[in-house]
């Protein structure tokens, strides 16, 4: 084989891997964040209670924990924790008896998952 030959195969690799890493890293990841953010609004509604909100922080964002109780499949009661970051603590949508939304998935993979209702990732 001639040297042309050798460095045109070399290059040639170097471009068809940079084409997958750029394929990989921008449509792949896309797809993904579709899948998590559709998986992010299945679920039953149920309404929880506020059992325990301990609030940590100052500023805009708050570290959250919360333990709410609700209803599971057959109506018994479940206590549930819950740490997240508040964008809009002024609000006081966390407090001890206030109620909120949780979505439970029955469907999901690794078995049933409880969310708290319009959560980010």
């Amino acid at each position: 084989m001639s040297s042309a030959l050798v460095s045109f195969t070399v290059i040639l690799v170097f471009i068809l891997i940079w084409v997958f890493l750029i394929f990989k890293i921008t449509v792949l990841r896309y797809f993904r964040l579709r899948q998590n953010q559709n998986d992010a609004e299945k679920g039953k509604p149920v309404t929880g209670t506020i059992l325990e909100a301990i609030k940590t922080g100052r500023g805009k964002f708050q570290a959250v924990k919360l333990k709410v109780e609700f209803p599971n499949f057959s109506n018994t009661l479940v206590t549930e924790e819950f740490r997240f970051f508040d964008s809009r603590p002024e609000e006081m949508r966390y407090e001890k008896g206030n109620r909120v939304m949780l979505l439970i998935d029955y469907d999901a993979p690794r078995g049933p998952v409880v969310r708290l209702a319009g959560e980010k990732k």
